[in-house]
């Protein structure tokens, strides 16, 4: 067995991994069709860490994971020579690189071919959660397989992942039926019951919230668990191998998708493990892959800082270059994406300059936030040019020059919460879920305020006293002891539609006028709750019921519903209230301002800043102004040049889009050009 071990070190804050007395740059690589082409284009720029996928099942676009098979082939049947050409590819054509393997732990067709009782669990992972003998014969692979890979190829490794579940995230569907699964949850109620409860989903009258008390939440409850409780057993199984000698990894804890019950569980639970060192999260979605929009993580990455875990920041974006035929789907198991058809991908950006720049802006991003990275090129060909190899070099220069300097606290200001246990209460029809969590961040973060991002579970661990402002986004349930933390802490807050309306195992409306210290009137209606802030719309994209007015005198009136008279954005004793989710931009301004936040640019865009960078990118001007707290002189790290802001203002010109990523020179000396 191989005893090498591998470290996560840390250089001025900066995440890297030690091997055998050598530090590795975390920008590694990802591809579910690694060829010579892309493995060596990647090499040659300087990339010396890559993923390797180990599957043999076909993903959500009904196309296989590798074209190399897999290993697990039936129980107790593995195919070590799937893995063995791949492994041997990547080392002829990444010469000295190292690797993360993913460990896929969905059963293979041949071993549910005869089990007839057992679901897939990629499609229906909260009823596997509950099959012991899944869960055995999965367990058996993994560790015979990370036995295998240490013995072989021990010199080559430094980490692993643990895959299992829809898009191998830990998702599942909604079926939720299983003999398994309804003895599971008699143990969790301690009763038999003659069946499982219905989820309804359907909204009626805007009614989107779910009773707490209700059986179906219970339930729902119990199955999201299923899950994190798997994770957190194949981490433990992995662990008896590898022994934290090797850093441990999974996909898990998203806050911001757009659906309910994919995303709720209780994902705290395997981060509270100890047995997981790396968490992997995409680079949010869709808006915010757009140039005129900002990035986004999908995780909370201040609280997996608190615990000591690392945030691998997935950049999955597609270059104009991924414009090509997908491969045809091998099944009728669609799932939904339209490139599963065959046709031309076409959520492509359009050319080069707006891949590139938003690229840049990604891994700026991943820079201020402290995360690893990995460039995940699909199906191949995503950086097949000279200007994205050059890009991808760049990048890995300028992470490397983090290893000297100075120590880079964070600027933030703001600490944003979201809370995953509130998503429990909303039916996933209502379709108000991306409102709070995915709507509100998309708008924030082109305000070009830093902010800080937490899980409201760890609310009574920080420390509020460094912020100005709190931002809940979706904070149904609030417990007495995480209110009275806010309560004392001197920062303004931000509440959203119904903070703290759970309570003592049901819907209380009237707590939410005990959370904001304001008289909150609720009105049993359905409405879209449209408000008109400054000319500005600000609504709910289907009706919601209740509604709710602010009527408090001694509240500061900030904006009213469109077809009443009724107050909807109102201030008092240092918390804002806001009857809608979808909070724009323009609200996010004014509240950050009146709060005393510094704002860095006056024009919206994508803007990332630390003690020791700034970032910054816009569609709306070519002539910038970005405000600062002092006069600093800055150097331009992707296009060169030296910047010195004169009355705390820094003024460059560069093409609309353009993203720049300006390193402070030192206070101690002048700027190494080593840096780079």
């Amino acid at each position: 067995m191989n005893t090498k071990r591998t470290k996560i070190i840390y250089k001025n804050g900066y995440p890297f991994f030690e091997f055998d007395e050598k530090i590795y740059s975390p920008c590694m690589f990802r591809s579910f069709r690694p060829t010579p082409a892309n493995v060596s284009l990647a090499h040659l720029a300087g990339i010396e860490v890559f993923q390797i996928q180990v599957a043999g099942q076909l993903n959500g676009m009904d196309v296989p994971y590798s074209l190399y098979g897999g290993v697990w082939q039936d129980k107790g049947v593995y195919n070590f020579k799937n893995f063995d050409r791949q492994i041997e590819m990547f080392k002829k054509f990444a010469h000295g690189a190292k690797f993360i393997i993913f460990i896929q732990l969905d059963a293979p067709e041949a071993w549910l071919e005869k089990h007839k009782n057992s679901l897939s669990s990629f499609y229906f992972l909260h009823t596997s959660a509950y099959d012991e003998e899944w869960k055995n014969d999965a367990s058996e692979y993994l560790c015979t397989f990370l036995k295998y890979c240490e013995n072989t190829y021990g010199d080559d490794i430094l980490g692993y992942g643990i895959s299992a579940g829809r898009s191998t995230e830990w998702f599942s569907g909604t079926n939720y039926y299983n003999e398994n699964t309804k003895k599971a949850y008699e143990n969790y109620i301690g009763k038999k019951c003659d069946k499982i409860p219905e989820i309804p989903e359907e909204v009626k009258n805007g009614e989107i919230f779910r009773a707490p008390e209700s059986e179906e939440y219970k339930f729902l409850k119990f199955a999201s668990q299923g899950a994190n409780i798997t994770a957190e057993f194949f981490a433990k199984e992995a662990q008896k191998v590898i022994n934290h000698k090797k850093p441990l990894g999974l996909f898990g804890g998203y806050y911001n998708l757009k659906d309910s019950l994919l995303n709720v569980n209780d994902f705290a639970r395997v981060w509270d493990s100890g047995n997981i060192d790396m968490i992997f999260a995409p680079a949010s979605y869709d808006d915010f892959r757009q140039i005129e929009n900002s990035a986004c993580v999908t995780v909370a990455t201040d609280s997996l800082k608190m615990r000591g875990i690392v945030h691998i920041n997935e950049l999955d974006h597609r270059t104009e270059l991924a414009q090509y035929p997908m491969e045809h789907p091998v099944t009728q198991n669609r799932m939904g994406y339209r490139m599963a058809e065959g046709n031309i991908i076409d959520d492509c950006y359009d050319n080069s300059f707006d891949a590139g720049m938003v690229l840049r802006r990604e891994f700026a991003s991943s820079v201020v936030r402290k995360s690893m990275l990995w460039w995940f090129d699909f199906f191949g060909g995503y950086y097949a040019s000279p200007e994205y190899e050059k890009l991808l070099r760049d990048c890995v220069k300028i992470y490397n020059g983090l290893k000297v300097g100075e120590f880079s606290h964070s600027v933030a200001e703001v600490a944003v919460f979201a809370d995953a246990e509130s998503n429990y209460f909303i039916k996933d029809k209502a379709d108000v879920i991306r409102s709070f969590c995915y709507n509100g961040m998309k708008e924030f973060v082109k305000c070009a305020v830093p902010y800080d991002l937490y899980n409201l579970c760890d609310i009574e661990k920080i420390d509020l006293q460094k912020y100005k402002l709190c931002i809940f986004l979706n904070s149904f349930k609030i417990s007495k002891s995480q209110a009275e933390k806010i309560k004392n802490s001197p920062c303004k807050k931000m509440w959203i539609y119904t903070p703290g309306c759970v309570e003592n195992d049901k819907i209380n409306f009237d707590n939410i006028g005990k959370i904001t210290g304001m008289n909150i009137k609720t009105v049993h209606k359905a409405s879209d709750c449209a408000i008109d802030f400054d000319g500005c719309e600000i609504k709910f994209e289907k009706a919601v019921n209740p509604y709710f007015i602010v009527d408090d005198d001694g509240a500061e009136r900030l904006a009213d519903y469109k077809n009443t008279n009724g107050c909807a954005f109102a201030y008092k004793n240092g918390n804002f209230y806001i009857g809608s989710g979808n909070v724009p931009e323009k609200v996010w301004r004014f509240i950050a301002k009146k709060s005393g936040v510094h704002i860095y640019c006056d024009v919206s865009g994508a803007f990332f800043a630390d003690e020791r960078f700034i970032s910054y990118q816009t569609v709306h001007t070519e002539n910038i102004e970005i405000h600062l707290k002092e006069d600093a002189e800055f150097c331009d790290l992707f296009d060169g040049g030296i910047y010195k802001s004169e009355n705390k203002i820094l003024k460059y010109t560069a093409p609309k889009g353009t993203s720049k990523l300006f390193e402070k020179i030192s206070r101690k000396g002048k700027y190494n050009e080593k840096n780079l």
